[in-house]
C-alpha cells in the first residue's frame, strides 16, 4: 500500500549523505533538549486553567510545541537507529494517554466551563496525521500493544466522531475556511494508513469536504484569509492529494486540473511580495515567509502540480531545524502540521539547492476577492475591497499595506491574541480588540464611526489597472453616505492615495493610517523609517502609539489620524514618498 511512506524507502533515503545530515541535526536537538529527561506533560489543571480568572492558553500551547518537537526528532532517529524505538513508543503512549488532543482555545464553552468533546479539532487532526504516518512507516518495528493503542485512540477520537456526525468539515453550516482542509486531511490519514478497510465507507464524505473547502475560495483563486492561511489550507489539500494518490493509485486529475484549483495555486505565487512578505490581510501574521514556506508543502506542491509550482525562496530540503529567538532549535516549518517522514522524502525531490523564483515587478488583481497586489522596483503595495464577513475577518474595506526597504512601513495589523474575546463577535470588533476592527486599519473614520461587521458591509472596485486601484467603501459603514472612495495611483518613487466624497449633507471625516514604526512629525505629515506620508492639503494630524497582545507576540503600532473636518464634498490627496 503505497511506495513512498514505507520503512524501507525512507530508511534508504536516510542512509544517504544528505539523509545523515538530517539525522545529525535530530540527534543534536534531541540530545540538547530531551535525552535523559522525562516526557513533559500538561496536567488536567493546566488544560482547564483557561477558565480561571486571568487564565491563559500559553502553558498548554508551549508544552504542546515542545512535546511535538520531541516526537519529531524521534521519528527521524528511530528510523535511523533501532535504539530509539523504545523512546518513540514512550512518546506514542504519552500522546495516546493525553487528556485531549484539541487546543485549549477551540470549541470551548466559557459559560459552562467545558469543551465540545465530539469535535475533531485542528490539533486532533494534526495528531491523527502524526500517529497515522508513524503507524504506517514504523508498523513492523512497534510493539503490538502500541499499535493497538494507536488504533484504539484514533478510532475513539477521530474515526467514530467523523462517521457518526453527518455535518463534519463544511458539510453543514461551518465556515468554509482552511480549517476544513486541515481537519479533513488529518482525518483521512487515519483511514489511509490505519483503517484502510473503512475508507470506502467515507470516501465520498472526505471528497465532499474537499469540495466544501474549495467553495470557501473565490473562483479566481483568492483566499480571503491571507497568504499564511492559504499556505496552510491549500498545502494540506495538496499534501493529501499527493499521499492519497500514492497509497490508492487513483487518478486525481479531476481535482488537480480544475481551473479553480489551478487558480488557487497561482494565487499562492501572486501573494508573495518582494523581500519575502506575503499578502497580509485577515489573520495572516505578516511575517517574512522564509521560515514558513520552507516546509513539507513544497513536496506536495511539486508532486501534485509539477513545474507549475515555483518556490519563492531557496530550498534544499536539509534544514530540518532552525534556531528561535532564544537560540533554541525548533523544527523548520509549522511544527503542528509537520511530519518528519515527509521531510525525509523531500531529499529525493530537492537534490541540492533549488533557487527560488524571483518576485517580479507586476500587478495582480483578484476581482472576486477584491484584492490588488503590486510589486515595483522600490516597493510593494496591496489593497483590498471585499466584505466584512470573510474567513478570519477583519473590518478592513479599502485598507492597504505598504512595504519598502525590506520593512513593513504601513502594515496590515497582525491578529490579536487568539482568546475567547477574539472569536466572539460581541467583542471582536470593539475597541477592546484593536486588531480586528477597522480602527486598527488604514481606513477612514466616518461620522466618528468605524466600519461594521457582516457580509452586507462591503466595498466595490470601481477601477483596477496595473497602476490604479479604486474602491467605493461607503458600503462598509452604517451611514447614508454612498460616495466615499479611496484611490491608489502607483508611480515609480511614490504612491498617491486619494480619498473623495460628494454628499448632499456634511459628514465628519478622519483619515487614518497605521504605521509599523514610530513616526517623526514633518511638514505636512510624518516620516516612518525614511518613508514620508504627506497630506497634500496639510490636514492637521496626530500620532498615537497603540500596544496590543498579538497572536504570537505583543505588538506596537502607531495610528496617524488626519482630520478633514465636516465636509459635503472634496478630495483629500496623500502621497507616500520614497
Amino acid at each position: 500500500m503505497g511506495t513512498v511512506y514505507t520503512y524501507e524507502h525512507l530508511k534508504g533515503i536516510l542512509a544517504t549523505a544528505r539523509g545523515q545530515s538530517l539525522v545529525a541535526q535530530a540527534r543534536e536537538t534531541y540530545g540538547a533538549l530531551f535525552e535523559g529527561t522525562p516526557i513533559e506533560r500538561p496536567t488536567y489543571a493546566d488544560f482547564m486553567h483557561i477558565f480561571d480568572e486571568g487564565g491563559d492558553t500559553a502553558v498548554c500551547d508551549q508544552i504542546d510545541v515542545r512535546r511535538k518537537l520531541r516526537f519529531f526528532c524521534l521519528q527521524v532517529l528511530s528510523l535511523d537507529d533501532d535504539r530509539y524505538i523504545g523512546d518513540l513508543e514512550e512518546m506514542i503512549a504519552e500522546f495516546c494517554s493525553q487528556y485531549a488532543w484539541f487546543s485549549s482555545y477551540h470549541h470551548r464553552d466559557d459559560v459552562n466551563q467545558t469543551f465540545d468533546y465530539e469535535q475533531i479539532d485542528l490539533d486532533t487532526a494534526f495528531m491523527s496525521t502524526a500517529l497515522s504516518f508513524t503507524y504506517a512507516v514504523m508498523k513492523d518495528k512497534l510493539r503490538n500493544d502500541i499499535k493497538i493503542r494507536i488504533r484504539r485512540e484514533l478510532e475513539r477520537r477521530v474515526i467514530l466522531p467523523f462517521e457518526n456526525n453527518p455535518t463534519y468539515f463544511g458539510l453543514g453550516n461551518t465556515p468554509k475556511s482552511n480549517w476544513i482542509a486541515c481537519q479533513t486531511m488529518g482525518t483521512a490519514y487515519a483511514y489511509l494508513f490505519v483503517f484502510p478497510e473503512r475508507l470506502p465507507l467515507v470516501k465520498k464524505k472526505l471528497f465532499d469536504s474537499i469540495e466544501a473547502y474549495l467553495s470557501g475560495l473565490a473562483e479566481d483563486g483568492y483566499c480571503s484569509e491571507g497568504y499564511g492561511y492559504w499556505y496552510h489550507g491549500f498545502g494540506q489539500l495538496a499534501a493529501f492529494l499527493e499521499t492519497y494518490g500514492d497509497v490508492t493509485g487513483e487518478d486525481l486529475s479531476f481535482v488537480v486540473n480544475r481551473p479553480k484549483v489551478q487558480n488557487c495555486l497561482a494565487f499562492g505565487r501572486a501573494a508573495v511580495l518582494k523581500d519575502g512578505f506575503g499578502l497580509p490581510f485577515a489573520d495572516h501574521q505578516d511575517t517574512q515567509l522564509e521560515p514558513l514556506s520552507n516546509e513539507f508543502y513544497h513536496i506536495a506542491y511539486r508532486r501534485v502540480f509539477g513545474e507549475k509550482f515555483v518556490p519563492y525562496d531557496v530550498y534544499d530540503g536539509t534544514r530540518l531545524f532552525v534556531k528561535d529567538e532564544n537560540g533554541m532549535p525548533r523544527a523548520n516549518g509549522l511544527i503542528r502540521t509537520d511530519c518528519a517522514y515527509r521531510r525525509i522524502f523531500a531529499l529525493t525531490l530537492f537534490e541540492g539547492e533549488r533557487a527560488g523564483g524571483v518576485v517580479e515587478n507586476g500587478t495582480a488583481i483578484f476581482p472576486l476577492g477584491g484584492a490588488f497586489i503590486a510589486n515595483r522596483d522600490r516597493y510593494s503595495i496591496v489593497a483590498k475591497a471585499g466584505h466584512n464577513d470573510e474567513n478570519h475577518n477583519h473590518n478592513d474595506i479599502g485598507t492597504f499595506a505598504f512595504f519598502a526597504n525590506g520593512k513593513r512601513i504601513f502594515p496590515d495589523v497582525r491578529a490579536h491574541k487568539y482568546d475567547a474575546s477574539y472569536f466572539d463577535d460581541r467583542y471582536r470588533y470593539s475597541d477592546e480588540v484593536f486588531a480586528a476592527g477597522s480602527q486598527g486599519h488604514s481606513v477612514p473614520i466616518l461620522d466618528g464611526k468605524n466600519q461594521m461587521y457582516g457580509a452586507d458591509y462591503k466595498g466595490v472596485i470601481t477601477e483596477g489597472t496595473d497602476d490604479v486601484f479604486e474602491v467605493n467603501l461607503s458600503g462598509a459603514y452604517d451611514t447614508d453616505v454612498s460616495t466615499l472612495k479611496v484611490r491608489y495611483e502607483l508611480c515609480e518613487d511614490r504612491v498617491k492615495i486619494k480619498y473623495s466624497i460628494d454628499e448632499p449633507q456634511a459628514h465628519a471625516l478622519k483619515l487614518r493610517f497605521i504605521a509599523e514604526y514610530e513616526p517623526r512629525e514633518i511638514d505636512g505629515g510624518f516620516e516612518v523609517e525614511g518613508v514620508k506620508l504627506i497630506s497634500m492639503q496639510g490636514l492637521p494630524a496626530v500620532a498615537k502609539r497603540v500596544d496590543y497582545r498579538g497572536h504570537l507576540k505583543d505588538v506596537t503600532v502607531y495610528t496617524l489620524d488626519f482630520d478633514a473636518g465636516s465636509i459635503k464634498r472634496g478630495m483629500f490627496d496623500f502621497e507616500i514618498q520614497l
